[in-house]
């Protein structure tokens, strides 16, 4: 019976996303050399060689493309999945707020207009009723999206007071 020399394994931290493998001597060698001494997981890797490998005059050589990459994955790890959702509510909050600034804008100026113009229209004739303008939202709708607005901030700020919280007792900042 014939025993196989069992190779050393070590676990490497991807330099790019922080993955870890486990992987041979000579794999950690061979990678490492590719990649001018640095150590990326398998899809790193593949990412760096299809961005370094495109055949055009301004495809990167391998070090832009290892570079290129690792400010991507960077990018990527800036913030956690509870920072990506506070910053999208944030997001929603200043589309919101501008939707609303704009609608109170029209709808206060064609409120005005439409209210001079019905009093002229009623009585000159009884039968035509001037149509609504298309922007102005009758009150409740007005009422509901500020509620919902509301509701909306009130959500967000919990939520950045649970990232905070999570931070602190994490040490992250």
């Amino acid at each position: 019976m014939e025993f196989k020399e069992v190779e050393s394994v070590a676990v490497m931290s991807c330099e790019c996303c922080g993955l870890e493998e486990e992987c041979t001597d000579e794999y950690i060698g061979g990678v490492r050399a590719y990649f001018g001494g640095r150590w990326l997981c398998g899809l790193c890797s593949e990412a760096v060689k299809y961005e370094a490998g495109k055949c055009s005059p301004r495809a990167p050589d391998v070090e832009e493309a290892v570079l290129a990459h690792m400010a991507f994955c960077r990018m990527l790890k800036r913030g956690g999945p509870a920072e990506r959702v506070a910053e999208g509510m944030c997001q929603m909050l200043r589309t919101a707020s501008g939707r609303q600034r704009r609608a109170s804008s029209s709808s206060s100026s064609s409120s005005s207009s439409s209210s001079s113009s019905s009093s002229s229209s009623s009585s000159s004739s009884s039968s035509s009723s001037p149509s609504p303008s298309p922007r102005a939202a009758p009150a409740h709708h007005r009422a509901q999206s500020t509620l919902s607005l509301r509701f909306t901030a009130a959500a967000a700020a919990a939520t950045c007071n649970v990232i905070l919280l999570a931070q602190q007792k994490t040490g992250c900042n």
